[in-house]
């Protein structure tokens, strides 16, 4: 699924927010794209440059994210081949919680698996863990209770397709 072939190894594509740590992906020969709100890309695009110079087989990408806003002109549907999506402490308190959903499902293929680290909060988690389920399947990998981050790994539901359900 989507995975870029180089002399019989398989690169994964990957999505990442910044507040993952990309740089072990940059090095290990991954296709990153690396996403962000449109005020902060160039500290992205510098941070990136400076920690992967001649250390990663593939330059990594930096684009604009902003969620449910022009998804299909930053992120074509027929070119989004992501393997995976990497984001972290995405759900808080805010009222974008909807194109939040948007996003995820318009990034995924039907095999794209999305990982993520969440703080929990429980009306917001609760609400938008609710609504996401009606779109994904979900697993938790690991919780941290000291910490109170739970770590989820998530696929889009077989059927689906391009369809995404009514509010």
């Amino acid at each position: 699924m989507g995975r870029k072939e180089s002399r019989g190894f398989s690169y994964p594509r990957l999505l990442l927010n910044t507040r993952f740590n990309p740089w072990l992906f940059f090095v290990i020969g991954a296709h990153v794209t690396a996403t962000d709100l449109p005020e902060v890309l160039g500290n992205l695009q510098y941070n990136i440059l400076k920690n992967t110079k001649m250390k990663c087989k593939h330059q990594p990408q930096v684009k604009e994210l902003s969620w449910g806003v022009d998804l299909e002109k930053n992120f074509p549907k027929s070119l989004c081949q992501f393997d995976y999506i990497m984001a972290a402490d995405v759900v808080y308190y805010h009222p974008f919680l909807e194109e939040l959903l948007l996003t995820f499902h318009h990034l995924c293929q039907d095999n794209t698996v999305i990982l993520w680290a969440m703080r929990f909060r429980p009306d917001t988690q609760n609400q938008f863990m609710s609504r996401f389920q009606e779109l994904f399947d979900l697993e938790v990998i690991s919780n941290f209770p000291s910490l109170n981050i739970t770590l989820y790994k998530a696929m889009r539901r077989e059927g689906l397709g391009g369809r995404i359900l009514a509010n």
